[in-house]
């Protein structure tokens, strides 16, 4: 096999990898997403007075052991509008995501 076949398919196999790679991290990010909302709708956080701080809203870079997809579910979330941030960092469902919940 050439030089220049063998680079080609070596690109191809760097792409796909770089991309399923990605796929799989947006697919154990979007899994955290209905936790999230459980956890708030559970702590009863539906508006600006009762937001609560969550504990994995930032990563900590020192803690070892598996990756947490919850912040960016969380970014995602607060990206959609379907969760919203206090200026003082703590978190509450928006209205437009608490459609489910009689008022």
């Amino acid at each position: 096999m050439s030089e220049g076949v063998e680079l080609v398919l070596l690109i191809i196999v760097l792409v796909a990898v770089f991309i399923l790679t990605r796929k799989i991290a947006l697919w154990r990010a979007e899994r955290t997403i209905e936790p999230i909302l459980e956890d708030l709708k559970k702590r009863d956080a539906r508006d600006e007075s009762s937001a609560v701080n969550l504990s994995y809203a930032k990563r900590n870079m020192l803690w070892p052991g598996a990756r947490d997809f919850r912040v960016e579910g969380l970014k995602f979330l607060l990206a959609r509008g379907l969760v919203e941030q206090t200026a003082d960092g703590r978190f509450y469902l928006a209205k437009s995501g608490d459609k489910d919940q009689p008022q």
